[in-house]
């Protein structure tokens, strides 16, 4: 394990979501890709400085809300079906606040209500 990956691994969540937003080192925004955190890794998603391959690896990742936003990346050659209407899904809060916003969102409530 070299000292790079050291580093990442003793930062936060929301350090790592930062160091995501502003990197534009394809290498360590494709380590950064391969977080256990989805909002890390849709923070890559979101990136257009993120190479082709890892665009298409988010593109299919198991959390839909990282590969909803991948699919719309315009580095994104795998185009899977982006029809969704969750709320987590589709939700465009800036991932730095998540943690303060998720819990009282009115649109997740009103989902809930509806099915």
């Amino acid at each position: 394990m070299g000292a790079n990956e050291i580093t990442i691994n003793s930062l936060s969540e929301l350090q790592l979501i930062q160091l995501a937003k502003k990197s534009s080192d394809i290498e360590l925004l494709h380590r950064l890709s391969q977080s256990s955190y989805p909002t890390v890794r849709r923070c890559v998603a979101r990136s257009q400085r993120a190479s082709k391959k890892t665009i298409d690896t988010l593109a299919c990742d198991s959390a839909l809300n990282v590969s909803f936003i991948a699919n719309s990346n315009p580095n994104c050659t795998i185009k899977k079906s982006k029809n969704s209407e969750h709320p987590c899904v589709i939700c465009c809060v800036d991932e730095e606040e998540y943690i303060s916003r998720c819990g009282s969102c009115e649109n997740l409530k009103f989902f809930k209500a509806t099915i």
